[in-house]
């Protein structure tokens, strides 16, 4: 079995592999703000739960790009 060791990002596809090969989905949750990413992973993190988090086109130009979206996320995962 190909297991997915805990990390803040990791790649989608092998992510979701993982999860047609062990029989269990993959929430993917929009957020559109700090306060909601952090909710979202400190959720996923107590509950061992792998997640996809998304992020509309307008929030991602609001907040100056996805680049950084994705640093509060993995700031955030850094934290747990």
């Amino acid at each position: 079995m190909n297991e997915i060791k805990k990390t803040a990002i990791t790649n989608a596809n092998q992510l979701l592999q993982n999860a047609l090969l062990n029989h269990y989905a993959i929430a993917h949750i929009n957020a559109n703000n700090l306060e909601w990413i952090k909710s979202i992973i400190e959720v996923a993190n107590d509950t061992k739960t792998p997640i996809m988090i998304g992020f509309s086109p307008n929030a991602i130009k609001y907040m100056g790009g996805f680049k950084c979206w994705v640093d509060m996320c993995r700031d955030i995962s850094n934290e747990f």
